[in-house]
């Protein structure tokens, strides 16, 4: 009896044996289906066959480690990767990266209609503009209202307006007196406020900031950071769309008291919705609000529409100043393209209160070489343009993709391939001027390729052509001894240069 007594557990231990199982179990069957989940990601699809980093494999965790905790560039990662793995890389559970130029013409071509991917593209907050639109359909019904606006012929007749604002720039730069100017900052500004007064009708007054450091840009810059927040991590755009506005505010890039440029766009809209014949008050008749809110509109957008519009095509602009820094960078530091550049402007343009038109910059053979360069080795998106395989499935680069992967390939890949452009990581404006230039160009994917390439492309090459041709023909340029020998960038969807930027001492031309 008393034996029988002795084996038996006290109460409490079978409480506790009751208690673990509570716990024992579901953890037990939470791995399980975390496992079985990690396990379909791997498998989904027929994409285990792709080679990559395991983690990116399983989990989009593999980015946000590297752009967010590493702080680091993923399309320099993606070198790292091809270099390792060969020309198609897993980066994601269901994303594909393409290194091949070829692979880009199989992604983005006149003849696919293929979706963007929504991670990516709604980071932006501007899913309602025609960049922002997923499907291909949507985004060509708003490109139809707004393509005469941006044709080459609408790009053409606003030169003078682009004009007077590079002129606008070159006498803040005559009020250096010789101190060291930041070309980014200077470029950036003379772009963005180029874009805003062609498209909005309003002047953001960037090209009065003394240091080119306005607080618009730098609210751009804070900007950049919130969107990568957005990309990695979806469930704050959820979080911030069901907040209170109050808190909404606190959590946007204005938390630091700076110029809310989204803010003015909206006062703006609003005004304009209110009113529609306050249109004829803006001091020109080239704005996006004239065609989508004109008197022959009958439904125009909604408010949201129009705003999200107008902020992307002014955001957007920003890239030709990355352009103009990038190429000035090289351009200063190697004579000879600076000594050629000067002579043929000086030949051109031997009056200083003559200028040339738009048509003569335009039949400027080494002015246009520079361009092209400076757009190879700094312009446009960085990041791969994600798309969405349509459920036919697609051939890229010779692999059959199954349907619904996401994939894409960055300019990056294209405009530094050593079997198409000799060199790659050097600044030769001559490669388009020997006979191989209508060749090469095929190449030079700055703008994007296909029906969803950046539609403000006429208008960047009027502002680089035009801006380039009056900084180096009214201005002597020094390198300054601060500015850096190499320029480190990340890619936050178009290149971000890490400080110090590209400094310069200018001095006016006397004739």
């Amino acid at each position: 009896m008393v034996a029988s007594i002795r084996s038996e557990s006290p109460i409490w231990q079978n409480q506790v044996d009751a208690a673990r199982w509570t716990w024992v179990l579901p953890l037990l069957a939470t791995s399980l289906s975390l496992l079985w989940i990690l396990v379909q990601r791997y498998y989904r699809a027929g994409l285990s066959k792709f080679p990559g980093p395991a983690l990116a494999a399983v989990s989009g965790f593999y980015k946000t480690y590297v752009e967010v905790f590493q702080q680091g560039c993923f399309v320099h990662k993606l070198e790292e990767l091809h270099a390792k793995y060969g020309d198609v890389v897993r980066t994601g559970p269901n994303e594909l990266h393409f290194r091949n130029p070829s692979a880009y013409a199989d992604i983005y071509n006149m003849k696919n209609r293929w979706d963007k991917d929504p991670k990516l593209y709604e980071a932006f907050g501007e899913s309602d503009s025609s960049f922002g639109r997923l499907s291909y359909r949507a985004a060509k019904e708003r490109k139809n209202v707004l393509q005469s606006l941006f044709s080459k012929k609408a790009a053409v007749q606003t030169h003078e307006l682009i004009e007077a604002k590079v002129v606008e720039l070159c006498n803040a730069f005559e009020k250096s007196s010789g101190a060291p100017v930041d070309l980014l900052g200077a470029f950036r500004c003379l772009s963005i406020e180029t874009i805003a007064y062609i498209f909005c009708g309003q002047s953001v007054g960037t090209l009065q900031s003394l240091d080119f450091d306005p607080p618009l840009l730098q609210a751009m810059d804070e900007s950049v950071n919130y969107i990568m927040l957005m990309k990695h991590f979806p469930i704050l755009q959820t979080l911030m769309q069901r907040c209170p506005p109050w808190l909404a505010k606190i959590l946007s890039p204005k938390a630091s008291g700076m110029v809310d440029f989204r803010e003015f766009l909206d006062q703006q809209v609003s005004t304009l919705m209110a009113d529609r014949k306050k249109l004829d008050n803006l001091p020109h008749s080239s704005t996006i609000y004239h065609l989508l809110l004109g008197p022959e509109v009958s439904a125009p957008p909604s408010h949201l529409s129009i705003l999200e519009e107008t902020q992307t095509q002014v955001f957007a602009g920003e890239s030709s100043g990355l352009t103009l820094m990038h190429g000035s960078f090289h351009i200063v530091q190697t004579p000879r393209v600076y000594q050629k550049l000067k002579e043929e402007l000086i030949a051109t343009w031997p009056n200083l209160d003559q200028p040339p038109s738009l048509a003569t910059l335009e039949r400027l053979p080494y002015l246009n070489a520079v361009v092209k360069e400076s757009l190879r080795m700094g312009g446009g998106a960085t990041s791969p343009l994600l798309r969405v395989v349509p459920e036919t499935g697609a051939i890229i680069d010779g692999v059959l993709i199954a349907p619904g992967t996401v994939v894409g390939s960055s300019s990056h890949f294209v405009h530094r391939n050593g079997d198409i452009f000799h060199d790659p990581d050097e600044y030769i404006p001559e490669r388009w001027m020997d006979g191989r230039g209508d060749e090469l160009e095929q190449h030079l994917v700055a703008f994007g390729r296909g029906p969803r390439r950046c539609i403000g492309e006429n208008f960047a090459w009027v502002i680089l052509l035009t801006c380039i041709a009056h900084f180096y023909r009214k201005f002597n340029v020094e390198l300054d001894p601060s500015s850096p020998t190499k320029l480190d960038w990340k890619d936050r969807f178009v290149p971000v240069y890490s400080t110090p930027h590209l400094t310069v001492r200018v001095s006016k031309v006397i004739l």
